[in-house]
């Protein structure tokens, strides 16, 4: 994804934030519609009261951030909303699919 693209997501986010140092570290030469996860089923996102969100199907890029935006607003979180990394864990209870959760800063 082109810098620019990232900026263009923003406007269209009510709440999330897309440090530049996320491109270069996850998705630099990928497309919107590639699935970084490809195992992922709960999204976690670390802001006040850890909202969560599950998948039948991995999302997409566009998908997975815009996620992201829609769980910062459920949670009011607006101090919290620079994307900073994410951290993949084995799903506990079926060892079969991924968490991601997903690390803020303000």
């Amino acid at each position: 994804m082109r810098q620019s693209e990232i900026y263009t997501l923003q406007k269209l986010c009510k709440i999330l934030d897309v440090h530049p140092s996320f491109n270069r570290r996850w998705s630099y030469n990928q497309e919107w519609s590639d699935i970084p996860f490809p195992k992922l089923t709960t999204l976690k996102v670390k802001s006040w009261n850890e909202p969560i969100k599950k998948f039948k199907n991995s999302p997409n890029w566009f998908e997975l951030l815009t996620s992201i935006d829609e769980l910062l607003v459920y949670d009011g979180d607006s101090h919290h909303n620079c994307l900073v990394d994410f951290q993949v864990t084995t799903d506990s209870t079926t060892r079969e699919g991924h968490t991601v959760i997903v690390y803020l800063d303000s």
